[in-house]
């Protein structure tokens, strides 16, 4: 890259550095008035039902202190944000310059709250205390929802006549509310796509030199949470044959060979042409099927002998409507969960697709002297349910494979 190149790329770098700025100070302008808001919802609620568990000086001071803390940790980023900027597809989505990390103001109180709260972990809050806080305004808000809603319907039916004034009112919400839930959706969407493009962008060094793990880089062992469990990310097949026109997942939990847990068929998927670029990372030859599913498992104890095993089915033909016609067993394999210290085996791997029959039964020693089916291999991550979030951020990309590793055989 010349000169004059580099040039013109920093600048587009520092402009769109001031454009993240910019958002982010506008999200905490549009966060203050969140928060003035939900305060007079809550003095006004006070004063209708002079409800005793919703005491205006106490959400007020709940609120306020939320409010302080998610504010400071936008002001951090403010102050922290690297030169480094994404990729020219990452710039592209960032062109879509709103988010939903302040929720709306229109709905009930409580959806506000939760919403609000929603917004101080996507920030990067974590106070337990505040968090706490937060869930027991939320409680306290639906509890007196409950009791309009009843208080409502009680007077409705002392009442028939004021039921058509309702109506009437209602109907005329109708078309604000789709238009709200559109724009919630929409919301929703822009708000992954900054934070796939803040994870992007941390990928480099910041100004101080130092350096922030990416999703790729940020798995391995660490302490297990048996309450949250973990998460299976399903990837890729890759090395699927030619005549596999689709291919479906079921995925089940064994112990000692004994099923403990239901069996999970993952959506079908269609095959597709294998990347034959010269710039390919990938290490496996042949087609390969993108999967792109998640499976949470949450509260499992950890043992040694808990293990994954996951049977492929394939389906050789394909109807006029690209339907599969019919899906047949191709291949099995099986992956040890937990080392001997009950730790996850946290991490990408690359697991080879065994010779049928299934045999839940084998330790990986074992295993490893069944016949491959081909070159046909899983590319999966084992999560720790606290890193789900970041580990969403990454998109699976057939060229580029080689971060996928074989889990060492032990014993």
């Amino acid at each position: 890259m010349g000169h004059s190149d580099r040039l013109k790329e920093m600048r587009e770098m520092a402009t769109l550095h001031e454009r993240q700025v910019a958002l982010i100070q506008a999200h905490n302008q549009e966060l203050q008035q969140q928060r003035d808001e939900l305060a007079r919802q809550l003095n006004v609620l006070g004063e209708q039902r002079n409800t005793s568990h919703l005491e205006s000086v106490r959400n007020e001071e709940t609120l306020q202190q939320f409010a302080e803390h998610l504010h400071a940790l936008h002001a951090q980023k403010v102050s922290s944000v690297p030169a480094d900027q994404p990729d020219a597809s990452e710039r592209k989505k960032m062109h879509q310059d709103n988010s939903k990390l302040v929720p709306p103001a229109d709905g009930p109180l409580s959806a506000q709250i939760k919403a609000l709260r929603q917004a101080y972990v996507h920030s990067g809050g974590s106070d337990p205390g505040i968090i706490a806080q937060m869930v027991d305004l939320q409680t306290d808000a639906q509890s007196v929802e409950k009791n309009q809603a009843t208080a409502s319907a009680e007077a409705r039916r002392k009442n028939p006549e004021h039921c058509i004034l309702d109506s009437t009112r209602e109907a005329s919400q109708r078309g604000t509310t789709w238009e709200l839930l559109l724009l919630e959706q929409q919301n929703q969407r822009l708000e992954e796509e900054i934070l796939r493009i803040q994870w992007a962008r941390e990928r480099n060094q910041n100004y101080e030199g130092r350096h922030i793990l990416d999703p790729v880089d940020s798995l391995g062992p660490a302490p297990y949470d048996p309450a949250a469990g973990f998460v299976i990310f399903f990837d890729l097949v890759l090395g699927v044959t030619a005549s596999q026109k689709a291919l479906c997942l079921v995925a089940a939990l064994y112990s000692e060979g004994v099923e403990v847990g239901p069996q999970t068929p993952l959506p079908p998927v269609k095959c597709l042409p294998g990347v034959s670029s010269a710039y390919s990372h990938s290490l496996t030859p042949g087609n390969y099927a993108l999967l792109s599913v998640k499976q949470p498992v949450p509260r499992v104890q950890p043992s040694s002998s808990l293990c994954l095993v996951v049977e492929m089915q394939a389906a050789h033909d394909l109807d006029v409507h690209d339907q599969d016609v019919q899906l047949t067993s191709s291949g099995w394999t099986c992956v040890e969960l937990f080392d001997q210290y009950n730790q996850l085996h946290s991490g990408h791997w690359r697991v080879p697709v065994r010779c049928l029959p299934v045999q839940p039964s084998l330790n990986i020693t074992q295993l490893n002297t069944i016949p491959q089916v081909g070159n046909m291999e899983l590319c999966m991550r084992l999560v720790n349910s606290r890193d789900e979030d970041v580990q969403t951020l990454m998109e699976p990309d057939p060229s580029r494979t080689r971060h996928y590793k074989y889990l060492a055989v032990v014993g």
